[in-house]
């Protein structure tokens, strides 16, 4: 249950970064040393997690769902957080990707969802200091920690 509610989560913050502005009120948006000291364990853990075999397939996953979807040029990378992985998009569109059909499309998102909830010891720890930072300072912190990892691993992420 705790992965269901985390890939929520990531999903909302990922998709909503532009509107963290408009909640901020909801949030401790102060950047005081608690602060800074959440965000350094985030990366430190989210640092750990990616280096796991497990972080490595899911992200070669992805990168093929996405890849399959990408390769209609129709298709809106900014859908995909926002139509449940382009399914609802696929529904009409399969034909324009990849995929052989619609179904395909539905399984292997399904697949890479499910490995996604697969535990390991590091996404644990990772996902409860997430948890507990999302609730505490709002979706900016994961959006402001996520984009510098994409600066300092661009090969990871």
């Amino acid at each position: 249950m705790k992965n269901i509610i985390l890939i929520f989560i990531v999903t909302f913050s990922v998709t909503c970064a532009a509107q963290t502005a408009e909640y901020n009120h909801l949030y401790d948006t102060s950047r005081d040393s608690t602060y800074y000291a959440t965000y350094n364990k985030l990366k430190q853990l989210y640092i750990v997690n990616m280096y796991t075999d497990a972080y490595q397939q899911n992200r070669a996953k992805a990168r093929e769902y996405r890849n399959k979807l990408r390769s209609s040029g129709e298709f809106d990378p900014k859908t995909l957080g926002k139509d449940h992985g382009g399914l609802n998009w696929l529904k009409d569109n399969w034909q324009k990707t990849e995929f052989k059909s619609y179904e395909e499309a539905v399984k292997e998102f399904d697949d890479l969802l499910a490995a996604t909830l697969v535990p390991t010891k590091e996404s644990e720890a990772y996902n409860e200091v997430y948890l507990e930072a999302i609730i505490k300072y709002g979706p900016e912190i994961f959006t402001d920690m996520f984009f510098e990892l994409m600066k300092e691993y661009p090969d990871k992420i």
